[in-house]
């Protein structure tokens, strides 16, 4: 069986009706320059397409990715367990003021 291709905006289109993942033609085009996660595309000279079968690997693999933070970097269950267990910054920093200063008449 041949693949099927789609142009960018069918892409889009099959990508909304399909998983319900909203891209327009120039986010497509955007994330193919700057990279990242983009679905594999194909060019045929200066046209680009999209085969049905790497869209839906694309947003299905997208769909169950985990986030725990807004950083591009995947963590682990484990990993992010102990990201959330961790102070955050300002509480360090807020704690570390704290024991900078000596109590009254230590000095």
């Amino acid at each position: 069986m041949s693949a099927q291709f789609l142009s960018p905006p069918l892409a889009c289109k099959f990508l909304l009706d399909e998983f319900g993942i909203k891209r327009t033609p120039a986010t497509l085009a955007k994330l193919r320059v700057i990279g990242g996660n983009a679905p594999p595309y194909r060019k045929l000279g200066r046209s680009v397409y999209y085969a049905l079968n790497d869209l839906s690997d694309w947003a299905t693999g997208a769909l169950n990715t985990r986030h725990c933070t807004t950083s591009d970097r995947l963590l682990s269950d484990s990993e992010a367990r102990l990201t959330r267990s961790q102070p955050r910054i300002g509480e360090v920093q807020a704690r570390n003021a704290e024991s900078d200063v000596l109590p009254k008449g230590a000095a």
